[in-house]
């Protein structure tokens, strides 16, 4: 009975103090949020209880209230190991969640696992009170916890295999977050890893697929993401055995060097299956990048097969018998001269053109009857640049772009081209000759017409000739002018890879000036080294300058330097939050009132002006800021140069790179 007594006295005393537990952190946590760094906070903690557990008993003497000493004290001492373990805790997340295990601002490890060893550094905590501090038996403390860990573990079972699950599949890092994987079948992006689920989103549905964490780790996975972001997939086709294999894999392989979604490189591969009883069965296989082009790349690739194989005459294999479906060819213009033939209103086709409209009746009529009515599917290419083409073409249905592979070896898209419009007059009518190609856009019918008949027409015909030249050269503004856009947006991407390149060289400037000795890193714990504050405060009025010449701060702004002060590693050594509170305050103060704030920014800037190293980590931030919106405004560009002249550093990127490589 006496055991009983004390058992239930324990466990009595062990659930007071994991509730009062909890309602401390919950509260301190709170208290900290975005406003104070939690390791310091922590360190205060337990220095105040440190203090108030010494001072108790000399201070209830002195009013004399040495009846509630010892309660005081275990109290006081209580709060003080609480208080450890939150410091502790702190530390994991600062430097070992957050920092030694973050990607750009992304942790690495699942919540699961912090939340778990969180837990237990306090339920190591709560059992040192127990026995240092009350008094309590270490074998009745465990006795006590084990009973009631089998009690709930008893009312909870279901639970603890979830978790337990989990864990597991959380060391074996068998899917991370972000991930797409398919797990029994069912495809989709890793949403969410928690104590009892994962949940996977559907690409195609949007709908959430939560999995309980014990079945997923009974079951295969398929993950995507591994070992590269590049996907491979297959589909497979049958031929019949008319069609020599060869022919037929290098007909399609040709089809798809022109492909938009099926990487080009690594090239797709074929694969000879067997022979069946219906054909030759062959396996494609191919790759796209990522999960965002899989159906358009799965479609490109049928299309590619069923077009290519299409015009070379090539059958697919079926159960052509068995399913009465006749002979397809005779619908395939390719190859059967009576599918290609024109339209009965052909002529009255052509003659609405605006460069065709002026030609005689007689010459309509003859263009008409030389026409060939062919069809085009993805990735089918028109004609390609620099061939010899002795056609035009009018466009019957269908969307088709041109493309010019300019001196860096890109393809730009120069022209989108519809119904109604004349393509490959180029090659006949225009100095420049034909330098692009034309590839359709989606299932397209044109009509092939013979160029140099047209050309024989217009010779004593001066509408039609000006007509044609008004039209090329209408075409050729349009591909300068596509051509100039397509540059813009490339510059853009090199900005882009700029600004990637130049984060890495600022990790390596953050890592040599912050990184160092542990002593070192304990000490700034209590006492902040003064170099950090100076960057943190320059960044910020940097930002705060380059963001008030637009206006309010936005969610983009607010993102980027989240994800830009994880790239370059700064997480380790300054907290986000206390970032993001100073530069929304810098930017009230602009706002506010222009020439104080400024000024105040200014001075923030001059104070780090001797400081190479800083200057080139604000300069690089403060780039990154102007640009955050995609284009630099007027505005903008203003406050950077006020920013580089401030700190001595150039305002172009590829020199602000540049000069960041130099250590």
């Amino acid at each position: 009975m006496e055991n009983f007594t004390d058992w239930l006295q324990v466990s009595s005393l062990l659930i007071i103090l994991t509730v009062v537990t909890v309602i401390f952190v919950r509260g301190i946590t709170l208290l900290v949020r975005g406003k104070h760094s939690a390791v310091r906070f922590g360190l205060e903690l337990i220095l105040f209880f440190s203090v108030l557990y010494i001072a108790i008993g000399p201070v209830l003497e002195i009013v004399k209230l040495t009846g509630f000493a010892t309660a005081l004290s275990r109290l006081s001492a209580f709060f003080w190991w609480i208080s450890l373990a939150f410091t502790i805790n702190a530390v994991l997340s600062r430097f070992v969640w957050s920092s030694l295990l973050t990607t750009n601002g992304v942790r690495r490890i699942p919540k699961l696992l912090t939340d778990a060893v969180g837990l237990l550094i306090y339920a190591i905590a709560i059992m040192i009170v127990m026995h240092y501090v009350y008094g309590e038996s270490v074998t009745i403390i465990l006795a006590s916890s084990g009973a009631i860990a089998f009690v709930l573990g008893l009312a909870a079972q279901p639970t603890v295999q979830e978790i337990f699950a989990g864990l597991s599949l959380n060391t074996t890092k068998a899917l991370r977050m972000g991930d797409f994987v398919e797990i029994d079948g069912i495809y989709g992006q890793v949403y969410e890893i928690n104590w009892r689920s994962i949940s996977l989103k559907s690409p195609n549905t949007g709908s959430l697929y939560i999995f309980p964490n014990s079945a997923v780790s009974a079951k295969t996975i398929l993950n995507f993401d591994e070992p590269n972001h590049l996907f491979k997939y297959w589909v497979t086709f049958k031929v019949e055995y008319s069609a020599s294999p060869d022919l037929v894999i290098n007909t399609i392989a040709k089809e798809l060097e022109h492909s938009k979604f099926v990487c080009r490189d690594p090239k797709p591969d074929f694969n000879i299956l067997g022979l069946t009883e219906y054909g030759t069965e062959i396996r494609l296989r191919f790759y796209f990048d990522g999960d965002d082009p899989w159906w358009p790349a799965q479609n490109e690739a049928c299309m590619a097969i069923w077009s290519s194989l299409r015009r070379k005459g090539i059958r697919l294999a079926s159960k052509r018998m068995m399913l009465a479906s006749g002979d397809e060819f005779d619908l395939n213009p390719w190859v059967n001269d009576d599918a290609a033939a024109p339209n009965d209103n052909c002529m009255d086709q052509l003659s609405q053109h605006p460069a065709l409209q002026y030609l005689p009746a007689e010459n309509l009529s003859q263009l008409a009857q030389s026409a060939r009515r062919l069809d085009y599917t993805p990735p089918d290419c028109v004609y390609l640049a620099n061939t010899n083409n002795n056609y035009f073409y009018y466009i019957l249905e269908g969307a088709l772009t041109a493309y010019q592979t300019l001196e860096n070896g890109e393809e730009a898209s120069i022209a989108k081209f519809g119904q109604g419009d004349i393509v490959g007059l180029d090659a006949h009518y225009s100095k420049y000759g034909l330098q692009h190609k034309l590839q359709a856009d989606s299932y397209s019918v044109l009509y092939q017409l013979d160029a140099q008949m047209l050309k024989s027409f217009i010779t004593d015909d001066d509408k039609t000739a000006t007509a044609l030249s008004i039209l090329m050269q209408s075409q050729r503004e349009t591909y300068n002018s596509n051509i100039e856009s397509h540059h813009d947006e490339a510059r853009k991407s090199a900005h882009v890879a700029h600004q990637a390149e130049l984060n890495l060289h600022l990790r390596e400037h953050v890592d040599e000036i912050f990184d160092k000795p542990l002593l070192h890193k304990v000490i700034h714990l209590v006492r902040p080294r003064k170099r950090e504050q100076d960057l943190l405060r320059a960044m910020m009025s940097a930002c705060a300058l380059i963001t008030a010449s637009r206006g309010e701060v936005d969610n983009v702004e607010e993102d980027y330097l989240r994800k830009t002060l994880g790239s370059v590693e700064l997480f380790r050594h300054i907290e986000i939050d206390e970032c993001l509170a100073l530069y929304e305050s810098n930017v009230g103060k602009i706002l506010a009132d222009k020439d104080v704030g400024t000024n105040e920014m200014m001075q923030e800037l001059a104070s780090i002006s001797g400081e190479h190293k800083l200057c080139k980590i604000t300069m690089g931030i403060a780039y990154g800021m102007a640009s955050a919106n995609s284009i630099i405004l007027p505005d903008e560009q203003v406050q950077l140069d006020k920013v580089a002249e401030a700190l001595g550093m150039p305002t172009r990127i590829d020199q602000l790179v540049a000069l960041v490589q130099q250590k």
